[in-house]
């Protein structure tokens, strides 16, 4: 931020998260002749209810780091950047909500100017966690040739992700508040493949 003192922005890089536990899992459907459950099927039964696999991925991560900022009117320089922070005063709320992530008072204007004290992305948005999965079949038709049935989804339980808040501190209206997802809702797909 300030070009006489490159070390003032010396902080968390922007789009990584500090925690990330990602979990992938596959198992086969104990279903059908032969198997734990409804061994005693019959052949056509089996094929229907049996041979398919349950699978997904499940991530957990923690929150994006971003920088509390300013706008001001006046003619100087700068007029936008990192404000100052406010010593003693806490960073969040005792609990963090949408309507206050964290705590605008923790954070001043600096002095008409002057460049803010504030660290460089030294604020954590909410963190994330995405559950996808899977159920698959391949039946073989020919020695060559199976047709593969699946059905996927994403964001399977529909669990919201939420981006950073406004940190705009000279925006009292919406400062500290957090007004978007980040991700998508719950996606479902099926699809047929002939693998060969």
């Amino acid at each position: 931020m300030n070009p006489l003192n490159v070390i003032d922005s010396y902080g968390n890089i922007g789009g990584v998260a500090r925690k990330v536990a990602v979990i992938s899992y596959s198992y086969p459907l104990p279903f059908g002749r032969g198997q734990k459950l409804l061994s005693g099927a019959s052949n056509a039964v089996t094929n229907v209810i049996g041979g398919w696999q349950f699978s997904g991925i499940t991530s957990f991560q923690g929150g994006q780091p971003f920088s509390a900022a300013y706008s001001a009117s006046y003619t100087g320089t700068p007029t936008s950047g990192r404000p100052n922070a406010v010593v003693g005063t806490p960073l969040y709320p005792a609990n963090k909500t949408l309507a206050q992530w964290f705590n605008p008072a923790a954070f001043s204007v600096p002095a008409n100017g002057t460049y803010g004290n504030s660290g460089y992305n030294g604020l954590w948005g909410p963190g994330l966690q995405t559950w996808d999965m899977s159920l698959s079949k391949t039946i073989k038709i020919h020695e060559r040739v199976s047709l593969q049935l699946r059905a996927d989804a994403f964001n399977t339980f529909n669990h919201p992700n939420f981006g950073n808040p406004n940190a705009t501190i000279t925006s009292p209206a919406s400062v500290g508040t957090i007004t978007s997802q980040n991700g998508e809702s719950r996606t479902v797909e099926f699809a047929g493949k002939i693998i060969f």
